[in-house]
């Protein structure tokens, strides 16, 4: 999952671990919101790439 700060809603890992069993990818960034690819296009595109490669 990526977390985007000021995402509307904002899980927290121990909400999503225990909801989800394989968590593949987890990282919180600095910037960025419910509309992450518009506001950060090249961080969501990065974010994407990463959890994609932990699925190949």
């Amino acid at each position: 999952m990526s977390i985007f700060p000021k995402e509307i809603f904002r899980g927290s890992r121990r909400w999503a671990q225990r909801r989800f069993s394989d968590i593949r990818h987890w990282n919180e960034l600095e910037r960025g919101g419910h509309f992450a690819a518009f506001e950060r296009p090249a961080e969501f595109v990065d974010e994407v790439r990463t959890f994609f490669r932990t699925v190949r």
